[in-house]
């Protein structure tokens, strides 16, 4: 049986949910099911889709892997949380999340995870800390301190639980900082 329209209409709003432009959500196709477009898919594919790209807004991949291995000869994926952290957690990835108000909006809420405007806190707190000067290197440079300190691969991974932990953290690299300006301020004035 071929995909209908409802299933079509669910992963073009996962697509959207996801903020994956066009070559990012291509690739998923591809990597996933060997096919460049979601009308390509079966139906039992396109509900194995939808069920990945859900997995990876809320974060549970395993559940996920298990029944895509048990139905393993009906897609061409050969290992899916392999595949799903590729995609996300692509270091050359360049994911436009908006700007000021808007930013993270895309994202949504997500049980489990940060909210957009813990995110943009947490950005705006990085922003005060990071010596990376444009929007995409500081973007850049908050992921790769999240994934070096907290081992979460990007923004869009941030658990609630996780948001008062990195908030103290860039707190402590805020103060850190202070302290080491006014100790150079001190011995400019020595």
């Amino acid at each position: 049986m071929n995909i209908v329209s409802q299933q079509i209409t669910r992963i073009h709003a996962l697509k959207k949910n996801l903020c994956w432009d066009d070559e990012t959500y291509r690739d998923a196709l591809w990597k996933w099911f060997k096919v460049k477009s979601c009308k390509d898919l079966s139906y039992s594919g396109a509900n194995q889709c939808i069920q990945f790209m859900t997995a990876m807004l809320d974060g549970n991949t395993e559940n996920v892997t298990r029944r895509a291995e048990s139905n393993s000869s009906q897609s061409a994926i050969s290992n899916p949380t392999s595949e799903i952290k590729a995609i996300t957690q692509s270091p050359n990835q360049q994911i436009d999340f908006g700007w000021g108000k808007e930013k993270y909006e895309c994202l949504g809420f997500r049980k489990g995870f940060a909210t957009p405007r813990e995110l943009r806190m947490l950005n705006a707190m990085w922003s005060e800390v990071t010596r990376a000067t444009t929007a995409r290197d500081k973007d850049k440079a908050f992921d790769t301190f999240l994934q070096n300190k907290f081992k979460i691969g990007s923004v869009i991974n941030i658990k609630f639980q996780d948001v008062a932990r990195v908030k103290h953290a860039i707190e402590e690299m805020k103060a850190w900082a202070a302290k080491e300006k006014e100790v150079a301020t001190k011995a400019k004035s020595n």
